[in-house]
């Protein structure tokens, strides 16, 4: 009886990111790696070089995160924390949001955070908040506005981000 590949053994020295319950390391090796992961969840391929990783199928999918290699190693690896939606988290998001705006307004220094707004569309507001350190990134996402709610609600989107770049 064959069991089912096991994932590469991390290394101490190596920056990691749990993936639904899996240490994903920078510099793993690719083809153990994804021999594991198949073997437990659905990958699509994005590109050459990355997959993303899914609990289920269909509609009820839910997106659990993502890994890219460079030269056959892990050089990218985000966890999705998911969507959040209602007038309460929204309303925290967009108070986040606001308060480091006036953050970077006032501050005489540097900020650990970068604030994007996109309006190309009209009725939609589109903010992204990042937070970094190091090879680490947090990104909050809002979208909001009257075609946000007419595209299947207002919502806030959380991810890890863990990368070589």
């Amino acid at each position: 009886m064959t069991s089912a590949p096991q994932i590469p053994e991390a290394r101490a020295d190596d920056a990691s990111l749990f993936v639904a319950g899996t240490e994903i390391r920078l510099g793993m090796p690719k083809e153990p790696l994804l021999s594991g992961l198949r073997s437990r969840y659905v990958l699509t391929q994005s590109s050459t070089d990355s997959y993303f990783l899914w609990e289920g199928t269909g509609s009820t999918a839910k997106l659990l995160g993502g890994v890219a290699f460079w030269n056959d190693r892990v050089s990218w690896v985000t966890r999705a924390w998911g969507d959040f939606y209602g007038g309460n988290i929204l309303k925290f998001a967009t108070e986040l949001r606001s308060a480091l705006d006036n953050l970077q307004t006032a501050s005489a220094g540097p900020v650990v955070a970068y604030v994007s707004k996109t309006s190309g569309v009209p009725g939609l507001r589109i903010t992204e908040i990042q937070f970094s350190s190091g090879p680490r990134k947090v990104t909050l996402t809002i979208a909001e506005g009257d075609e946000a709610k007419a595209k299947g609600g207002e919502r806030v989107s959380l991810q890890e981000i863990l990368t070589t770049k």
